[in-house]
């Protein structure tokens, strides 16, 4: 199942539906162990996740910076994992070394992609910048084929290095400089 980006976005930032009614229409993931991958922006910044059931039990995989502080994402994680019915539920946060900042959403892509299919996770700020011109590639061609855009979506910035109060904060961000 893929957890739609703007729906967990929206319920780190408390501004959507409850949790448990998207979860009482989802009652296969716990009763059929099937997992559950999505990505969440977290104030400007995108974090891939995976909830992975065993049972009575479902562990909660992230990947990202660890400067990146998880704290909010991490209550609703838990609590996307009690209204599916499970007794319990661990989060644990893989530690990203890739040395870049400003690709987070090809690297959450990335994530997804290797809990997907296995494949082997990118290792330096060169396979990431590769990776983030496909993705890129992709999107303009898709864009460009449509007259309208299909779905909305939200450009994150990247890891915050430095204290970001409100006022510059923006979810437009130009994507050039992404």
């Amino acid at each position: 199942v893929i957890l739609d980006p703007l729906l967990a976005t929206a319920w780190v930032e408390d501004r959507a539906f409850p949790i448990g009614t998207w979860a009482s229409s989802h009652s296969m993931i716990k009763s059929e162990g099937v997992q559950v991958v999505g990505v969440c922006r977290v104030l400007t910044h995108w974090v891939p996740f995976q909830f992975v059931p065993c049972n009575d039990h479902v562990n909660v995989f992230t990947w990202d910076a660890p400067q990146n502080d998880h704290s909010c994402l991490n209550v609703v994680l838990e609590k996307i994992g009690k209204c599916l019915g499970f007794s319990s539920v661990l989060v644990s946060r893989q530690q990203r070394l890739v040395p870049t900042s400003d690709r987070c959403g090809a690297l959450a892509i990335n994530f997804l992609h290797s809990a997907i299919f296995q494949s082997q996770l990118v290792t330096s700020a060169d396979e990431a910048e590769a990776m983030h011109i496909q993705l890129r590639h992709k999107f303009v061609t898709l864009l460009s084929k449509t007259e309208f855009v299909i779905r909305p979506w939200i450009w994150g910035t990247g890891d915050i290095e430095q204290e970001v109060s409100a006022d510059n904060e923006s979810s437009h961000a130009d994507p050039d400089l992404r």
